[in-house]
């Protein structure tokens, strides 16, 4: 994949600074597969969303990731390399969204498809009147295609707790680039622990920040010369910089 062009990611910025998260995550999306229309980026699974933002994320910023986190058990702060490699599951190719599954459990059969970037949209308008436990189980029931009961049909509403766990297990063994987690141990207390990881939310936050380090050169050197925002940053970074040493003197 190849980094898009500066301006590019001005207009994803631009986009996405008014947006959700998940709308922000879609405007990431449209970067990463440029001529893809967002009806169909919408339909992608969230483990195909976020292997693309991973391969944007090593395009446009490089192979390395880099956080700093706090300890749980002594709040020490800890420095943190992942190279991207690392994070993709391979193979990283997850069935399409449309294809569906089956499990069993509890004497129930049920065929499901994987969530989309589509259903998540539509769930997290009603999380925040419904509550997180109701977010869960309104994606289910749009993922949930048909369910029985020996020969019989049954409603989604008629699952039981034990089978809608399984469904939720089985989807992200399919699709375990969908819930990805990071590994930590504490230097200083030794405790281990596990954190989910968002690439959308962290390659947001690079973004934002890569976007007002070049806003500050694009000021700079218009200021000294006169060009305009679509000249300067047409221009490599090294370029840019080049000529940022000459007004700093």
């Amino acid at each position: 994949m190849r980094a898009p062009p500066q301006a590019r990611l001005f207009e994803v910025w631009e986009r996405g600074c008014s947006e959700n998260p998940l709308r922000r995550s879609l405007a990431l999306l449209a970067a990463a597969l440029p001529g893809v229309d967002e009806d169909t980026l919408a339909r992608s699974t969230v483990g195909r969303r976020d292997a693309a933002l991973l391969g944007l994320r090593a395009a446009t910023f490089g192979p390395v990731l880099r956080s700093i986190t706090e300890c749980p058990e002594c709040g020490a702060e800890l420095e943190s390399a992942f190279p991207v490699d690392d994070l993709l599951i391979r193979p990283p190719a997850v069935p399409d969204g449309a294809a569906l599954h089956r499990v069993e459990e509890a004497g129930f059969a049920v065929e499901f498809r994987l969530p989309s970037v589509a259903d998540l949209l539509e769930v997290a308008e009603g999380a925040q009147r419904q509550g997180l436990d109701q977010a869960r189980r309104d994606l289910l029931s749009r993922c949930v295609a048909a369910a029985r009961r020996g020969e019989e049909p049954v409603p989604f509403e008629a699952l039981p707790p034990e089978t809608l766990a399984a469904v939720s297990e089985a989807m992200a063994a399919i699709d375990p680039q969908a819930d990805l987690r990071l590994e930590f141990r504490c230097p200083a207390c030794s405790h281990r622990w596990e954190a989910p990881f968002d690439i959308a939310a962290f390659l947001w936050t690079e973004l934002a920040a890569a976007v007002q380090r070049t806003a500050r050169e694009v000021h700079a050197l218009a200021s000294a010369y006169g060009w305009s925002e679509a000249d300067i940053l047409s221009m490599s970074a090294a370029r840019r910089r080049l000529y940022l040493e000459q007004v700093a003197g």
